[in-house]
């Protein structure tokens, strides 16, 4: 889900580590899911001992954001991870890559606003991304507005996107709405996709993951 042709920004802050932030796009429309990837790579040579997942649910990498306020906050997860297999010996030149789903965490929607958002990536080591910048556009008629409203109102289908399904019976009320009274906007391609996925998996298994709500 939320797979897009990439723009790359990186910078070396540790010798032998590259963290790399990286956007699928600069410009989102009021509500739409925000997700962006990051990558370690291992520019050493030797093996090291890398977090093997570096979504901000694992704590290991910190994603601070500045709002267009000029406000900065760290995003908090609203649910953690308990890791089974936290750390990957990596080879020289290889690396790990993950996503981070900021559109939603402990302290509800994040992009509640207009604007633009600059997004950091930080870790343990000391190595630092640069910075994405992203512009959240105000809705640009009113079934767009609509949608977004019914996206950023409930936090409910901010978990259910988070997860790409559930059964919470507000979330998927909702995202039938939007897609079906709003269907020609972004908010539509994201519902029908999670309306979708929820009915052949299971939102609860994940791999290395235990979810714990916060």
């Amino acid at each position: 889900m939320f797979y897009l042709a990439l723009s790359l920004f990186s910078v070396r802050a540790e010798e032998g580590l590259v963290l790399k932030l990286e956007a699928s796009k600069t410009n989102y429309l009021l509500g739409e899911p925000v997700v962006l990837y990051v990558s370690l790579q291992n520019t050493s040579d030797e093996v090291r001992e890398l977090p093997l997942f570096l979504g901000p649910m694992a704590g290991y990498v910190d994603y601070k954001i500045k709002y267009p306020d000029n406000s900065k906050k760290s995003f908090e997860s609203s649910v953690t991870g308990e890791l089974i297999n936290p750390m990957k010996a990596v080879a020289p030149g290889k690396q790990i890559i993950g996503e981070a789903k900021l559109f939603y965490g402990a302290k509800g929607w994040t992009f509640k606003q207009p604007g633009s958002y600059e997004i950091t990536a930080s870790m343990f080591r000391g190595s630092l991304s640069s910075t994405v910048i992203i512009m959240v556009q105000a809705p640009v008629d009113e079934s767009t507005s609509n949608a977004a409203q019914l996206f950023l109102e409930s936090g409910d289908v901010g978990f259910f996107l988070f997860f790409e399904g559930g059964d919470i019976l507000e979330a998927i009320q909702r995202l039938e709405q939007v897609a079906n009274e709003y269907p020609g906007t972004p908010h539509a391609t994201y519902a029908n996709q999670v309306l979708g996925s929820r009915l052949i998996n299971d939102f609860r298994l994940s791999g290395n993951f235990r979810y714990t709500s916060i």
